[in-house]
């Protein structure tokens, strides 16, 4: 799961983030319609994570399609068989992942401009919660 999910949430963040700060500097006119940046953004981080995590997904479903039929088997294992013998099939299932993943994380992404447009919460916010908690750490290690 580690394989799976770390770089997929890795690259969800990072390339909203690059995405958007792209967007923001080539086409600053698309901040105006509220939410249109951040579900682009959205939808380009959920591709670039389903293109990203679609071998180690693979990798899963495969190991534990052998282990339901009883066979004993590993991943590093599984990973050379698939390698030696269909390297191709590493990517199998791409397209409906990264339409899933794009539509999920853009909508998600959406909500999160929805919401935070609605309730005025800004960088400067989050940055003051975060010291709050900063500064209650410290003073339980104390």
């Amino acid at each position: 799961m580690l394989l799976r999910e770390l770089p997929f949430t890795l690259a969800k963040f990072f390339v909203f983030d690059a995405t958007t700060d792209a967007i923001s500097s080539s086409l600053p006119a698309l901040q105006e319609y509220g939410g249109a940046s951040a579900l682009l953004a959205g939808v380009i981080a959920g591709v670039v994570s389903g293109l990203l995590t679609t071998p180690a997904d693979t990798l899963v479903t495969r190991l534990s399609d052998a282990r339901a039929r009883g066979e004993e088997a590993g991943l590093i294992e599984t990973a050379r068989s698939i390698l030696a013998n269909e390297p191709a099939a590493l990517f199998s299932g791409l397209a409906p992942r990264c339409l899933l993943f794009g539509a999920t994380i853009g909508g998600q992404y959406l909500l999160y401009d929805f919401w935070t447009r609605l309730f005025r919460v800004n960088p400067d916010d989050l940055n003051l919660v975060l010291d709050i908690f900063a500064d209650r750490i410290s003073f339980l290690n104390t």
